[in-house]
């Protein structure tokens, strides 16, 4: 048992022994008491007669004793060492990229994580680890990684300027709107979209001049953005596109103004009357709809979509018995 003990120690961190200490007094002090039974034999008394008992046995007893109980105590502290050793290599940043690792990254979340997720971008990765790593940069979301991920605006795929204007959205930092704001010159279509729906969720008004300019020019993807922005100057210049760019876009951005509280009600009473004034069914079944689902809240305006509703319906009936009459 002395030889296992010796071999539990011969392996142990010396850590482990700091935390053995402390239960060897009590096995030290079970040996000294052995030792002490040497000179102070003990008798014991059998009917009429008297009986001397072996005091080398009770000293073989103590050193068995301190020899288990060490063997025990440092078995016990270098298992919880190793343990210890173990978790810290858990923790431990992987040294390659992989989809596996950038996954532990993230979950970890901290900040010597984010910045190997930094460095293996700064290098330059295949294409579905460079993805995974702005993906999860975004998850993230913090303003120190705003310099990395607007440096991927500029890479030459399609998918991975996407996933950079995505993980940049994630992260609140009043320099966000800017650096998305770049998306809507992009040469590809689905990253000036992507930029234009981005900069809606974004929050910030001051994009809304942007935003008109790039929807004039073909950027549909920004009609919702301009509707949930919009102020009532932006409401003037969205209309004035009416009839130009298709009725289905811009009833996306216009649903949008209806429902909000904090624009003026007369911005949305001029929209129900351009839309009247356009007179087609699909306004009027955009009419049944908003009533239906209570896209308006303010009484005046849904007063004004109920009477266009009934006008628009009104002409249609008016229109079709002009029809049936003309039949020879």
């Amino acid at each position: 048992m002395a030889a296992s003990g010796a071999a539990v120690a011969k392996g142990a961190h010396p850590a482990a022994f700091g935390h053995a200490y402390h239960g060897l007094g009590e096995a030290a002090g079970k040996w000294h008491s052995a030792r002490r039974s040497m000179h102070e034999p003990t008798t014991t008394t059998h009917g009429e007669g008297t009986r001397t008992a072996a005091p080398k046995r009770a000293v073989r007893r103590g050193a068995l004793l301190f020899a288990c109980m060490l063997s025990l105590r440092l078995a016990s502290a270098a298992s919880a060492d190793d343990a210890q050793s173990t978790g810290a290599r858990t923790e431990r940043a992987p040294d390659e990229p992989s989809l596996a690792a950038i996954a532990q990254l993230e979950q970890r979340g901290d900040a010597a994580a984010r910045r190997k997720l930094e460095a293996w971008l700064h290098e330059g990765q295949a294409d579905a680890l460079a993805d995974r790593a702005l993906e999860a940069l975004g998850t993230l979301a913090h303003a120190d990684s705003l310099p990395v991920l607007a440096s991927w605006r500029d890479h030459r795929r399609v998918g991975a300027r996407v996933a950079a204007y995505v993980a940049l959205a994630h992260v609140k930092d009043r320099k966000v709107p800017t650096l998305l704001a770049k998306g809507l010159r992009d040469a590809d279509p689905r990253v000036r979209g992507k930029a234009a729906d981005l900069l809606g969720g974004a929050g910030d008004a001051s994009s809304v001049p942007l935003l008109l300019v790039a929807f004039e020019r073909g950027v549909n993807e920004a009609a919702g953005s301009i509707g949930r922005l919009g102020d009532a100057a932006a409401v003037t210049a969205y209309t004035s596109l009416l009839g130009k760019k298709p009725l289905e876009v811009m009833l996306v951005g216009y649903e949008l103004f209806l429902r909000r509280g904090d624009l003026p009600a007369e911005s949305q009473l001029a929209i129900v009357a351009a839309l009247e004034d356009l007179g087609t069914d699909d306004v009027r079944a955009f009419f049944a709809r908003c009533l239906r689902d209570h896209i308006a809240k303010r009484p005046p305006v849904v007063r004004a979509i109920e009477a266009s509703y009934r006008r628009l319906a009104a002409a249609r009936a008016k229109k079709a018995d002009a029809q049936v009459e003309a039949k020879p």
